[in-house]
């Protein structure tokens, strides 16, 4: 996890995804579950970034499934804000707009407002995607008065470019 980024910045996706494979090997040698699902997540990114949807969602799906096994909601959310980007790049608005939605409740659920804030930012990407502008605008803006709740300026300036402001 903390090697697949910075080779991904510094040397590239293969390299990255060779970081990755060996992390994974030894997490899952110690039995490691939390961290065999972090380095899954980052997979599921990496992939993501190469456009790599199939693979994506996969990886993405598989650390889901030990994040629900741990019961970590922070990490559930995780997986499927990267499931949610990839049914939108792939125009699958509908399913994109339903993973978003159960991050989004999973992220009220624990507490986790930048979470909020993610979902609700994709949900508003998807719904202006399919032209449903009224529900983009009404997404973007609790996502917006979420960001400035928690002084989220990168988000709070994301969000005002996506809405035109």
């Amino acid at each position: 996890y903390a090697h697949v980024f910075p080779n991904l910045l510094v040397e590239g996706y293969g390299e990255a995804l060779t970081a990755a494979d060996e992390a994974l090997a030894i997490f899952q040698e110690l039995l490691d579950k939390r961290w065999e699902a972090r380095v899954l997540w980052a997979v599921s990114v990496t992939h993501a970034l190469k456009d790599d949807y199939e693979e994506a969602l996969a990886t993405s799906s598989a650390a889901q499934a030990i994040f629900e096994e741990l019961q970590d909601g922070r990490g559930i959310a995780a997986t499927l804000l990267v499931a949610a980007d990839m049914h939108i790049e792939n125009k699958a608005f509908e399913h994109g707009v339903q993973a978003a939605e159960e991050a989004q409740s999973i992220c009220e659920r624990v507490g986790y407002k930048k979470g909020q804030a993610a979902s609700l930012q994709r949900q508003a990407i998807a719904f202006l995607e399919m032209q449903d502008f009224d529900k983009s605008e009404k997404v973007a803006s609790e996502a917006l008065n979420l960001c400035r709740k928690i002084n989220d300026k990168k988000g709070e300036a994301y969000l005002l470019r996506l809405m035109g402001q």
